[in-house]
């Protein structure tokens, strides 16, 4: 599935920009880990040394860091 880029506009409500954001970058992440095997996404392809798996792990990590901890303020 492919969401058009979010366009923010003087009637939109700012969660749900940040939502359909977020839901589009999920997107995008998911369509180019799709695209790539499994050797691909466990080998690092930045000087960081961090793999395709591993930016996933995070990007999915801080969402609910922030959504969930800070946003909502709810620990666990």
């Amino acid at each position: 599935m492919r969401l058009p880029v979010p366009e923010p506009g003087a009637a939109v409500d700012p969660a749900a920009l940040l939502l359909t954001c977020l839901d589009f970058y999920r997107d995008t992440v998911a369509d180019r880990l799709a695209g790539l095997d499994d050797g691909a996404v466990r080998r690092p392809w930045v000087p960081s040394g961090w793999t395709p798996v591993e930016l996933a792990r995070h990007l999915s990590f801080m969402e609910r860091r922030w959504l969930v901890w800070g946003f909502l303020s709810v620990n666990g």
